[in-house]
């Protein structure tokens, strides 16, 4: 569903649009992603 599409940050290697978890301000490879975060701050995805 595009409506729950979130749009990628700028720079972002995944294309214009994430069906993924975001991390950070990056998209997640696979739908079955989490993200770690480090100070609050999504750090990378764990698959």
């Amino acid at each position: 569903d595009l409506r729950q599409c979130t749009r990628n940050a700028p720079g972002s290697t995944w294309g214009r649009c994430c069906l993924n978890p975001m991390c950070g301000n990056f998209c997640c490879p696979r739908s079955g992603c989490t993200c770690a975060y480090n100070w609050r701050r999504g750090i990378y995805c764990s698959c």
